[in-house]
């Protein structure tokens, strides 16, 4: 059994770099600890944060610290926000409807991630 888990930049807060960081990591941890002892046989994948316009720096950082959770747990990592990125690491504006969430086209480039 697969299962994606992907943090949202509202669970690192993005504006306030260290108490909300430190909370949604706590929280994520929480979560990957139920799913292993509830489902030991799954194929846990922690998703990467997508990147958002302009604070694409910011999601960076906090890629680094969901990266080190799935090491921390022993699960798959992956970032699929990789893909939506363009020229200098920001945000490919043509797969966003919002600068945020990936319009058809962006979620097409990444669907893959998910299966």
């Amino acid at each position: 059994k697969f299962i994606p888990i992907m943090p949202s930049t509202l669970c690192f807060n993005m504006n306030d770099m260290t108490t909300y960081t430190m909370f949604a990591s706590a929280g994520i941890s929480m979560i990957l600890d139920a799913i292993k002892d509830r489902r030991p046989e799954a194929r846990i994948t922690l998703m990467g944060v997508f990147p958002r316009r302009g604070r694409e720096a910011r999601v960076k950082e906090l890629n680094k610290v969901v990266r080190a959770l799935a090491k921390e747990h022993g699960v798959h990592y992956a970032d699929p926000g990789k893909e939506l990125a363009g020229k200098k690491g920001l945000i490919d504006e043509g797969l966003f409807t919002d600068g945020l969430h990936p319009n058809e086209v962006g979620y097409k480039r990444i669907v893959g991630y998910f299966m």
